[in-house]
């Protein structure tokens, strides 16, 4: 919320020194414009959607506040579009819509798969924590444009560097307690559905069942094969998180998606 402020308190003192009513931006104002997006992005790629969506409300109120200066207004129009605020809604739910998917029903059914598992070893259960949001999305959103299910950040990097994917979560904000030398982890996979029904939910949730069942199907396999099936009966991991990115494929009513699994021990304040 501090970050908030300050943003709020720099935008501020942005309308009371241009206040004008031509709208058209100077090269001065542009130079303005991109440093305040530039700062705002920095924000926003090391916290989570929930934050994206506050501090886009916020630069909204703000505008409402001045929506009579046209220079002003022109300006928060101009950050909104170059730091995608504008988009928030749309980019993380518009491909849910599109098929008709109630995807909160889809992610309660791989919590309750998880806990299921988790309550026959008498373990605590997992609870979904919104802080785990942005790096689930972002990764599954990453794999999807590169069309390739890895969890390796960097070319040069090992298929799951353990090391170097916690600093990526750090990177974005995310810090997990150490438990037992557990903090966080990854798991995805790529997969596809068949949907010709108006309403997709149910071809969807059928799909990730299975994949559910394959990370199940390790339990009897050794450690360095069992690592989707460990995360979830981890007794030190109590928070998770699921995002799912769907691409559309040359063949009709034929969808691949991948799947993101962040999970966490407990968050640092």
């Amino acid at each position: 919320m501090k970050k908030i402020l300050i943003l709020i308190i720099s935008l501020t003192i942005l309308a009371w020194n241009t206040f004008a009513t031509n709208y058209k931006l100077t090269s001065s104002d542009i130079l303005v414009v991109n440093k305040i997006s530039s700062k705002i992005q920095s924000l926003l790629d090391k916290n989570t959607l929930q934050f994206r969506e506050t501090l886009s409300s916020k630069i909204f109120e703000i505008q409402e506040e001045y929506k009579s200066n046209l220079k002003l207004f022109t300006i928060f129009e101009e950050i909104k579009i170059n730091t995608h605020l504008n988009s928030y809604y749309s980019e993380y739910t518009e491909q849910f819509n599109n098929y008709n998917i109630d995807y909160g029903q889809v992610r309660q059914s791989w919590l309750d798969w998880h806990n299921s598992a988790r309550s026959e070893l008498n373990l605590n259960l997992y609870t979904y924590d919104k802080r785990l949001d942005n790096t689930a999305y972002e990764w599954s959103k990453e794999q999807k444009w590169k069309q390739i299910m890895s969890h390796k950040r960097s070319p040069d990097w090992p298929f799951y560097d353990y090391h170097e994917i916690e600093k990526w979560f750090t990177d974005r904000g995310v810090r997990c307690l150490v438990r037992w030398w557990a903090t966080s982890s990854e798991s995805i996979w790529k997969f596809w559905f068949d949907c010709n029904d108006w309403d997709c939910t149910q071809e969807l949730t059928d799909s990730i069942k299975v994949i559910f069942d394959i990370y199940m199907a390790e339990k009897t396999l050794p450690f360095s094969q069992n690592a989707h099936y460990r995360w979830i009966v981890h007794i030190d991991l109590t928070k998770i998180w699921l995002w799912i990115s769907i691409r559309e494929t040359n063949e009709t009513n034929y969808y691949e998606y991948y799947i993101t699994t962040h999970y966490c021990t407990e968050f640092k304040d």
